[in-house]
Order: C-alpha cells, then sequence, then structure tokens
C-alpha cells in the first residue's frame, strides 16, 4: 500500500475484526467493495472529531493563511501569524517548510498532524502546478502572488479545502489499512491487488 510510519493510529477491537477480513478479500474473485464500505463506517467517528486536533487545524489554518494573504482584498497585517510573505516569491518548497514549522509549534497529536501536514503539503503541490499551467498559456509571469492569487475568492478556496480535506483522508485511510494490510495479507500480490482496488481521491 506505500504507507508511511508516522506513529500509532488507534487500535480497536472494530478495526481488527474489519482488516481481519482484508485477506479474505483480497483473494477472492470479486472486489474489495463491501470491506471498503466498512472501513469507512469505522473511520467516519474520528473524522467528525478531527476538527479539534491542533495538528489538523494548523495545517488547514495555514492554507487559509496562504490564500487570504494572495488576496488584494485582504490587509495582510491582519492575519498576524498567519500572514504569508508572497511578495518575495516564495517556491513551494519554502511555502512547505513554512506549513512544517507552523504545524510543529501547534501539534497535539504526532500522528494526525502529520498527516494532515502531508495532506497539505500535497495542496501546495498540486495548486502550484494547476495554476502554473494556466499560468504559462495566458502568458502571465508565474510569481507566488498570480500562483495563489485565485484561491483568496470563494470559489478558489472551496477547491482549496475540498483538496485538503481529500487528501487527509486517502492519507489516512492508506495508512491505517496499509500498516494493518502489512500484518493479514500474506504475500506482495495480495497487497497489490488491495491497492489497487482501495478508492481513491481524485486531484
Amino acid at each position: 500500500m506505500g504507507h508511511e510510519r508516522v506513529g500509532a493510529l488507534p487500535r480497536t477491537r472494530r478495526w481488527h475484526e474489519v482488516i481481519g477480513g482484508i485477506a479474505d478479500a483480497a483473494s477472492a474473485d470479486g472486489d474489495v467493495r463491501e470491506l471498503a464500505n466498512a472501513i469507512l463506517e469505522n473511520v467516519r467517528s474520528r473524522l467528525l472529531g478531527i476538527h479539534g486536533d491542533a495538528g489538523f487545524v494548523a495545517s488547514f489554518q495555514f492554507l487559509l493563511g496562504l490564500a487570504l494573504s494572495a488576496s488584494p482584498a485582504v490587509d495582510r497585517t491582519s492575519l498576524g501569524e498567519l500572514a504569508i510573505d508572497l511578495d518575495s516569491n516564495p517556491s513551494p518548497l519554502k511555502l512547505a517548510s513554512a506549513l512544517g514549522q507552523y504545524v510543529a509549534d501547534n501539534t497535539q497529536s504526532a500522528e494526525y498532524a502529520e498527516i494532515a501536514r502531508k495532506a497539505a503539503v500535497d495542496v501546495i503541490s498540486i495548486w502550484t502546478e494547476r495554476q502554473t499551467r494556466q499560468l504559462s498559456f495566458t502568458g502571465e509571469h508565474e510569481r507566488a502572488s498570480e500562483v495563489w492569487g485565485s484561491a483568496g475568492d470563494g470559489r478558489g478556496f472551496c477547491e482549496v479545502a475540498r483538496l485538503f480535506f481529500g487528501k487527509f483522508v486517502e492519507r489516512y485511510l492508506n495508512y491505517f489499512i496499509g500498516r494493518e494490510a502489512s500484518s493479514h495479507l500474506a504475500n506482495t500480490e495480495d497487497r497489490e491487488r488491495l491497492a489497487r482496488q482501495a478508492p481513491r481521491n481524485p486531484d
């Protein structure tokens, strides 16, 4: 599954029962839709409370600060520590580094903070790539302020938020399922089959 070790997420009897069915689902002739639905149901309660996790909130706040800092309608001084100097034309790598520091300073659960941080990095990368292509097509100069300018309006930030929540859920599920699959599936072939059938969030 390509999961990454970021720490221990909650283990419950219900999760063990669901993940225990992975071996059968992966080796069966059918797909794993029923199993995937059960997994999504199990994770729903945690996602409903994730808004209270400091690291998750910090990751989303950083993206909000980035979008508002690019908006000409917003007084950047009113953003406080969320203000980002886009006039210095920071690269996506520098933005990701600043994000990492902001999340590190506002972390409650290291595990969820890391997953949320990586989801926000995904958003920075995807948004930059999309906007760079669009700006190149129109012949505009590709500066950070232009790249993030459209994220500052309602429509743009809705897309930023959609990407963030989608990537967070995808990374959360991939981590949890991948960790459990490693202990339940006997070989690489079964793990790869599960990975191919697992639901993914489109960019």
